[in-house]
């Protein structure tokens, strides 16, 4: 990988891609003249230096991978054609949707980048579910099921992400506290396989693929399609903040909730407000009118402030879609763990005094979400084995200085570390590098399966997208 840099290429990438260019039968001169041994495409391959520099570049601005070219794909046969071609010659394979990952998952140095996003069409519904392009928005999806009444049951905050980028590392939303992650209401994947091979999988047929595409970081083939659950959509969303006067209190009332499960939905939020920490916890609940959630029963006997309690009542659509867009200027070094709920306390406790510029690095904010671990079934996706689990995101302070940015990174893989030694997973969106034995233990006893679907699915290794995870 290549840190802080112009987006431009490194030697050894620049050589390769030199190299590359004579086996296609193009000059030197020019890497966008024509060359014969390209397949025919519906789409459009774009070699042109502003396009490469744009996919060198993702919503972390950490790492910067130029690649040789950018496959705006036509068609999934384009898809397929691209990976054949790649693997011919030698050359690596990027699937990329909406660019919304911290360090560079979805950037190749010399390689091929598939933006995703021109094959987004929504195909098909039935009563329960719906066959959509990966490349398609989530935004997009949900107002196309909303038109029938229906939606997905677990959405992410962002809805500007792609179907195929949130299912390549898990998807996880506030009601993944009653239906785990997206790749949990999966029902069926359309895949691009490492020799070009255009498969359908799912828990029935090639089960071996379908559970190393969901939550496999793109390891093992590039999902073109996918058929989910959908479950009838409410018309409202009653949201409640409460503020609760320490950490050890909003983890406690956040677990209970868990457990209780009175909410459709919880997030715990630890802000830094003038030099002090901030705690509060945002439950919801869904409804249709006439019917409304009885207020008292779900707040009374929580331990937050009293007189702190606010509630305000959303549409459906309005309440997912209010994130605004994603800040692409800056450098974000987020972090995702996984925690044993008991551990998070004692985790956060320490964590907290060392989260400034000067020791591991700031955070705008943290967010908790309680989980019952039973939620959760799908052999890639790793948690804790604890019955609930609590993910904790840290927004980093975004920042343009490489000074900080440095010690942020050390601090993510102290924070790792720590996370590790309590019992504690790594959520794949995060600006942490791992080495082979990291990764090893990350996937624990499935480390073999996705080895071997690898060799299976992607013998020549072909397919870049995600961490280099060293299966050789």
């Amino acid at each position: 990988m290549t840190y802080y840099q112009d987006p431009t290429f490194s030697r050894r990438g620049f050589t390769q891609a030199l190299a590359a260019g004579s086996l296609l039968g193009f000059s030197r001169a020019g890497a966008g003249a024509p060359f014969s041994n390209l397949p025919q495409l519906d789409g459009e391959l774009s070699f042109d230096p502003a396009t490469r520099a744009e996919y060198a570049n993702d919503y972390g601005r950490i790492v910067h991978e130029q690649p040789l070219a950018v496959l705006r794909p036509g068609s999934v046969r384009d898809i397929s054609s691209m990976v054949t071609f790649a693997r011919r010659f030698g050359l690596k394979i990027a699937a990329r949707g909406q660019g919304h990952q911290p360090f560079g998952q979805a950037q190749v140095g010399g390689g091929i980048v598939i933006d995703m996003r021109s094959l987004q069409q929504v195909h098909s519904f039935t009563a329960d579910s719906v066959e959509v392009d990966a490349g398609a928005s989530w935004r997009a999806l949900i107002q196309a099921t909303l038109s029938y009444g229906l939606a997905p049951p677990v959405v992410t905050k962002f809805l500007g992400l792609t179907v195929g980028g949130t299912l390549a590392i898990g998807g996880v939303g506030l009601t993944s506290l009653r239906h785990g992650a997206q790749v949990d209401q999966t029902r069926e994947l359309e895949v691009v396989t490492g020799d070009g091979s255009v498969v359908t999988c799912s828990a029935e047929r090639q089960r071996d693929l379908f559970d190393a595409a969901l939550a496999g970081q793109g390891q093992c083939g590039i999902v073109t399609r996918a058929t989910l659950r959908l479950e009838r959509a409410p018309a409202q969303v009653r949201e409640y903040t409460v503020r609760y006067p320490d950490l050890k209190t909003l983890v406690e009332d956040g677990t209970r909730v868990t457990q209780e499960g009175r909410f459709d939905g919880a997030v715990a939020l630890v802000m830094s407000m003038k030099d002090q920490w901030s705690y509060a916890l945002t439950p919801i609940r869904h409804f249709t009118p006439p019917e409304a959630p009885d207020d008292t029963a779900l707040l009374t006997d929580l331990r937050f402030l009293r007189g702190s309690e606010q509630m305000r009542d959303v549409g459906y659509f309005e309440y997912l879609d209010e994130m605004p867009p994603i800040d692409f200027t800056q450098s974000h070094a987020d972090l995702g763990l996984f925690m044993p709920q008991t551990a998070v306390g004692s985790f956060l406790g320490k964590a907290l005094p060392r989260l400034t510029a000067a020791a591991l690095g700031g955070v705008q904010g943290i967010r908790m979400f309680f989980w019952k671990r039973a939620s959760f079934t799908r052999p890639l996706f790793r948690l804790p084995d604890d019955q609930l689990v609590c993910y904790t995101a840290l927004l980093r302070s975004p920042t343009s200085d490489p000074e900080v940015l440095t010690r942020t990174l050390a601090g993510n893989r102290r924070l790792y570390e720590e996370s590790r030694r309590g019992g504690g997973t790594l959520y794949p969106f995060a600006a942490v590098e791992l080495t082979r034995g990291d990764w090893r233990h990350h996937y624990g006893q499935q480390w073999h399966h996705l080895a071997k679907a690898k060799r299976r699915y992607d013998p020549d290794a072909v397919f870049a997208s995600g961490p280099q995870l060293y299966f050789t």
